[in-house]
């Protein structure tokens, strides 16, 4: 399934793999459940930077 911010979302035994080229990360059901795409996108710009420096 592709969502907004190009984000692919597959569920996996553990919870969710969220994914989009040079970027992913594991994240629970309810953590999904109580963000928006808006916010997954933000915290993949603050992951990003961290991973610059």
């Amino acid at each position: 399934m592709n969502y907004n911010f190009g984000f692919e979302v597959k569920q996996t035994g553990q919870g969710y793999h969220v994914a989009k080229p040079g970027f992913d990360m594991m994240i629970s059901r309810e953590f999904l459940q109580s963000v928006d795409y808006t916010e997954l996108r933000r915290i993949e710009l603050v992951i990003r930077d961290l991973m610059k420096d």
